[in-house]
Formats: structure tokens, C-alpha cells, sequence
């Protein structure tokens, strides 16, 4: 089943609407504002994820190997990650990320925490608990399009694989 074009520009639009009202200024941090999204989002994966392949980052990021490497590139001239090589194959390298960028990781979530805090303070406990639910909602809706994602990649694997 296809998505509408007008499906699609909606989600986006409120997406970028959501994630504005709660993070973008006037309520953003400025000692922060010069990291851009994709460098933001491949700490937080090393963050939970550990040492990672460029391969991975560029997917993370959906973005072209030569893309990742230039932000990454940047987080390494920042001090915030480290290219290391793995110890089972020295042909690979790894990007771990640092004792600055692990503290630059907690800042990041304390600012969020901080700022979801006075999102959630404004609110009515009734309205807090209709707000974390619809949040509940959309992580269970995209965790079942993952497994189906899933599902279909490994489908289409072993029917690669039967030829």
C-alpha cells in the first residue's frame, strides 16, 4: 500500500511542528546550537549502541559513506569521537566516542530532560498522561513498521539465496 504525497508532507509537518515546539528556540540551548542534527543523533547511537562502523553511522544517518565521514570527520576534530581500529580485523575501523562526547551525551539529555520537564509541568496531570500515551503510541506504531522492515529484509534474503 502506497503512501499519499499528502500523507507523507502531513506526518513531516507535524513532525517538524512537534519536535520544534518542544526543542527549537525560544526554548533551545545556544551552547549546543552548533551541532547539527546528525552529529547530535550519531552520539546518542554510540551512546547506546557502543563502537560502530562507518557503515552503520551512514544508515543511521541515511546518508552516503562519504557524507558520514564528513560529520564524523567533525566530531573528531571536536574531540567528541575517535576512529579506532577492531581488534579482530584491523582493516576495520570502529568510531567510539570519547570522554568529551560522552559528556557532551549527558549534557544533551539533561537539556532534553530539562526542557521535556517544563513541557510537562505547564500540563494538567490528565493532559501530561494524553501526551506520554500518544508518545507511547507512535514507539509502538514505529517499532512494528521496524519488525515489519525486518521481517521483509530477511524475506527477501532468503529468496536471494534461494536462486
Amino acid at each position: 500500500m502506497q503512501a499519499d504525497i499528502r500523507e507523507i508532507e502531513s506526518l513531516n509537518y507535524l513532525f517538524l511542528r512537534v519536535m520544534g515546539q518542544i526543542f527549537l528556540t525560544p526554548h533551545s540551548n545556544p551552547e549546543h546550537n552548533e551541532m547539527t542534527g546528525a552529529q547530535k543523533r550519531i552520539l546518542y547511537f554510540l551512546d547506546i549502541h557502543g563502537p560502530q562502523k562507518m557503515s552503520d553511522i551512514a544508515r543511521l544517518v541515511a546518508v552516503t559513506m562519504p557524507a558520514a565521514t564528513a560529520v564524523v570527520d567533525k566530531l573528531v576534530r571536536a574531540g567528541l569521537v575517535a576512529r579506532e581500529s577492531d581488534v579482530n580485523d584491523r582493516r576495520v575501523i570502529r568510531i567510539t566516542m570519547t570522554r568529551t562526547g560522552k559528556e557532551t551525551t549527558n549534557k544533551l539529555k539533561e537539556i532534553h530532560e530539562q526542557r521535556l520537564r517544563e513541557v510537562l509541568e505547564i500540563l494538567e496531570p490528565e493532559k501530561r498522561s494524553e501526551l506520554i500515551r500518544s508518545f507511547e503510541r507512535i514507539h509502538q506504531l514505529l517499532t512494528e513498521i521496524e519488525s515489519l522492515e525486518v521481517a521483509g529484509a530477511v524475506a527477501g534474503k532468503d529468496a536471494e539465496e534461494a536462486f
